[in-house]
């Protein structure tokens, strides 16, 4: 396998990781929003993330 390729997946499970990290501590927090409807999209970026 080309070491490029596997560098890039691996950035991008490290990128999904991060990002569903940062969903988690948002989501943690949601008693910052009004009427939980951020929550919500945060619920759905985080499936889409997950695949």
């Amino acid at each position: 396998m080309n070491s490029n390729y596997q560098n890039s997946v691996d950035n991008t499970g490290l990128c999904k990781q991060l990002l569903l990290e940062t969903i988690n501590n948002l989501s943690q927090k949601s008693h910052l929003t009004m009427d939980g409807s951020l929550t919500h999209e945060i619920v759905k970026l985080s499936m889409i993330i997950s695949g």
